[in-house]
């Protein structure tokens, strides 16, 4: 009975704090779409062209021919989009990205165009390998743009916030049936670059919240089993697989179900199984109709570099070793929050204050975890399943966008682990008694708060980076 109290208090506040963030998502995604210049967000153009070619109702692109700059033919990927998306996206990209001395001006947006009916074949092959379900907010936004008459830069705008919509929704419900973890999920949501790529028409967006509420699911099924948990696991199952089919290394979380050593072993290795057919199944069409591949582009080479791994199977060790050492603390940058192209900064004494924030956010969800004992065994496998998404993600880029031969790896950026962080809440020791409460709700206000901090100075680098200077 102690313990059933004990829970219901702690889903109390997972509920306030999931009201907190929903306000604090709403109103971010809200300011962020309107201020943030059109196109500015890492890959953004590639994801609305992705989301115009769903919205054209093309689940999957295609391969086609091209020339590439020295004149020599290459293959690439995209699809049939209105001619006139690109020629909106040209003017906010070909000076504004990795350029931050050059200012968004009025007459980027003076054109004003809007959508046609002239079709044209884009390239876009770095977006059109993605799924299509994490495109579905921005792809609606698209066609009520168009029916609306808006101009094309006006309907990205709509996107941003249905997409952001959706995924802060998605993230306050991940929260609110997170009991004592939900000051973790909090913390990891409502960060800079966490807010900046949900405000966008990004497939990151959606496939943070599904990592949030992978971890929400994760949590529930191994603290509080009970013969009612099945339709969690049925849950968690789904949100791992849209996962693994947003970036093949996700799906190493396919682990994760076998940690809840309380289900039946039939239903953990059904849903492992599944999760990794997920993965697999899109990863293979995607090879089939639209995977290219950016050799060409960064001068990789995936063949030479699996010959290196194979004659050297310790050179993977040594090369993500050396990208820790040498750009661990960049990750950790971009990982809280590093806008615009990865060229828009926030202060220093803001990145110490938040990576401290995260800390207390860690110590406030132990102190807040009730429920049943988590075995060494799910502990092992809830670690090596993120441990494997890690090094996949830094073994993808060392195949598909480093040079063969290089020391380091090159591509990885900090948000790619975004998705991957909210699980670490499983790893925390549930010391929520009685003796600790009232520190727990003292922590707590400090960690909800901090998010007004961290909106007021995303706003006033954006300010100046893009307008003012």
């Amino acid at each position: 009975m102690r313990c059933e109290l004990a829970n219901a208090d702690r889903d109390d506040y997972a509920r306030w704090i999931a009201a907190a963030f929903l306000l604090y998502g709403v109103l971010s995604t809200a300011l962020l779409a309107i201020v943030m210049p059109p196109f500015q967000v890492p890959d953004e153009p590639a994801h609305f062209m992705r989301a115009a070619q769903i919205a054209r109702g093309e689940l999957i692109g295609m391969r086609f021919p091209t020339t590439a700059a020295d004149g020599s033919p290459q293959m690439t990927a995209g699809g049939q989009l209105d001619s006139a998306l690109v020629g909106t996206i040209t003017p906010f990209t070909k000076s504004m990205p990795a350029h931050p001395e050059v200012r968004a001006s009025r007459t980027m947006w003076e054109p004003a165009v809007r959508w046609s009916n002239d079709l044209a074949l884009c390239a876009f092959p770095n977006s059109v390998i993605y799924p299509p379900f994490f495109y579905a907010p921005s792809a609606i936004g698209i066609l009520a743009g168009r029916a609306a008459g808006l101009s094309i830069v006006h309907t990205l705008i709509v996107s941003r916030m249905l997409t952001g919509s959706a995924a802060v929704v998605l993230g306050a419900i991940a929260i609110a049936i997170s009991g004592g973890a939900a000051a973790w999920i909090f913390a990891i949501l409502t960060l800079p670059m966490s807010l900046s790529l949900i405000a966008s028409v990004s497939s990151d967006a959606l496939c943070l919240g599904c990592g949030a509420m992978a971890a929400a699911l994760l949590m529930r099924c191994l603290r509080r089993w009970t013969e009612q948990s099945g339709k969690l696991l049925i849950a968690l199952t789904a949100m791992l697989g849209l996962m693994a089919m947003s970036r093949p290394p996700y799906a190493a979380l396919a682990l994760l179900p076998l940690a809840l050593t309380k289900a039946p072993w039939r239903w953990r290795i059904v849903s492992a199984v599944a999760v990794a057919a997920c993965g697999t199944i899109w990863w293979a069409i995607a090879a089939a109709t639209t995977f290219t591949g950016f050799g060409d582009i960064v001068d990789a080479n995936p063949a030479e570099q699996l010959v290196r791994l194979q004659q050297d199977p310790l050179l993977a060790v040594r090369v993500i070793w050396t990208s820790l050492v040498q750009y661990g603390n960049s990750y950790g940058i971009e990982f809280v929050g590093q806008l615009g192209w990865l060229d828009t900064g926030l202060p220093i004494a803001y990145h110490k204050a938040a990576r401290a924030m995260l800390g207390l956010a860690a110590v406030t969800a132990a102190l807040g975890i009730t429920g049943g004992r988590i075995s060494v065994a799910s502990r092992l496998l809830i670690v090596a399943g993120l441990l494997l998404s890690t090094v996949g993600i830094f073994l993808s880029m060392y195949l598909g966008w480093t040079k063969p031969g290089a020391a380091i790896v090159a591509g990885v950026q900090g948000r790619y682990f975004l998705p991957l962080a909210p699980a670490v809440a499983a790893l925390l020791p549930a010391l929520g008694t009685a003796g600790f409460r009232n520190l727990n709700r003292a922590l707590l206000i400090v960690v909800v708060a901090f998010p007004v901090i961290s909106l007021g100075v995303v706003m006033h680098a954006i300010v100046l980076r893009y307008y003012l200077g």
